[in-house]
């Protein structure tokens, strides 16, 4: 299981980074770009004034998204889908358990048996719902 846990952390790792240095190359592409520009709400955005400072804020933008998505993602999904196989199997478990003593006359008998050998040696109680050995 460590051995698992290591190697989803690598490649946790080694995404964020390939998604940084995707990031880093799309600005260095976009910063040769002088007549790029991006409207926002009809604002027009021209890219040849952004400064290192705005694009450095864009990586790591980018790469706490990417951190949010690979982390928050999978347990957003899996948590739900573990919760229900386990409910699953216990209920299938319950009913087969159920079946089988309903089923067999063997295992009804052994177990109508085991019941009343169990209530027979119940130990007495004695004042005060103390049990006495014996």
């Amino acid at each position: 299981m460590k051995r698992a846990l290591e190697i989803i952390g690598w490649t946790l790792a080694i995404s964020l980074l390939l998604g940084v240095a995707l990031v880093a190359a799309a600005a260095a592409m976009a910063g040769s770009m002088q007549n790029m520009t991006i409207q926002i709400n009809g604002e027009p955005l021209v890219v040849a004034h952004l400064d290192a400072a705005h694009w450095l804020l864009a990586v790591g933008g980018v790469a706490l998204a990417l951190l949010i998505v690979v982390l928050l993602a999978p347990l957003a999904v899996l948590l739900p889908l573990g919760l229900a196989a386990v409910v699953l199997v216990g209920v299938l478990l319950a009913v087969a358990g159920v079946a089988a003593i309903v089923c067999s006359p063997l295992i009804l008998l052994g177990a109508v048996i085991w019941l009343m050998l169990r209530l027979i040696r119940r130990p007495k109680r004695v004042d005060g719902g103390a049990t006495m050995a014996g």
